[in-house]
This record gives structure tokens, C-alpha cells and sequence, in this order.
């Protein structure tokens, strides 16, 4: 069906892919025999944050296809093409590690505090309780 775990194409007839793998980040695979107007579906959600790159590092327009999967529109070429998807997160997502960071830091000295005074006592020369 189309929730398969291997890229589909706009035109099986058109495109091909080969040496589709993943890893942590994304997603990589080559393409031969696009036209104009082609495009290749990963079968990864779409994201914001998700880029995609041609060999040549030129970024690839990414949009969400059918099944909200990750669709990167191909650039008209005869020659075989290595496509590579990746996440790269976004300046939203750095927000809320920062907010967890905090957060964690703050529950690591609530959950110590009575140790932390009792540290803090001993060397401002004050008695603790």
C-alpha cells in the first residue's frame, strides 16, 4: 500500500530509485531517469525542519506529500542523482531545550536543597538547621 517503508515516485515510469537507506537524522537514495515536474515521497513524516540536498549540496524544495510523508521535488537531470534528507531542526525546537534544560537544573536543586544549604552554611561561616 502507500504506507509501504520504501520512497515512492510521481512516475514509476519516469523516476527510479536505488540504495534507499536511513539513519538517525534522515534519509538518503539515488534517483535516475527524472523529467520535469518528478518528484520522490520518503517514507518519513514531514516535518518542520526536514532539508533535502542533491549530491552537489544544492538544497531541494520539501513539501508534505500523501500520507504526510516528506516529499522532495526533483530537479530536471539525465544524470543519476543522490538525494539526502535530513532534519535539521528549527531555532523553535532550540527554545525547548532550553526551557527542559532549565527546568531539570531547577528540580536537580529543589530535590538537593537541603544539602545546598547545608554546603552553602558551611562556607559563608553561618549555622544550618
Amino acid at each position: 500500500g502507500d504506507l509501504a517503508p520504501f520512497p515512492r515516485t510521481s512516475d514509476e515510469g519516469k523516476v527510479t530509485v536505488a540504495d534507499y537507506g536511513r539513519d538517525r537524522k534522515g534519509a538518503k537514495l539515488r534517483v535516475s531517469g527524472q523529467t520535469e515536474n518528478q518528484f520522490v515521497e520518503f517514507p518519513i513524516f514531514n516535518y518542520p525542519g526536514y532539508r533535502a540536498y542533491d549530491q552537489n549540496g544544492t538544497r531541494l524544495p520539501v513539501e508534505t506529500g500523501s500520507n504526510n510523508r516528506a516529499r522532495v521535488l526533483l530537479q530536471p537531470s539525465a544524470e543519476e542523482q543522490t538525494i539526502t534528507l535530513r532534519f535539521v531542526g528549527k531555532k523553535i525546537f532550540l527554545g525547548g531545550y532550553a526551557a527542559t534544560l532549565a527546568s531539570v537544573v531547577w528540580a536537580i536543586g529543589y530535590i538537593n536543597r537541603k544539602r545546598l544549604r547545608q554546603w552553602t552554611g558551611r562556607h559563608t561561616g553561618e549555622k544550618t538547621r
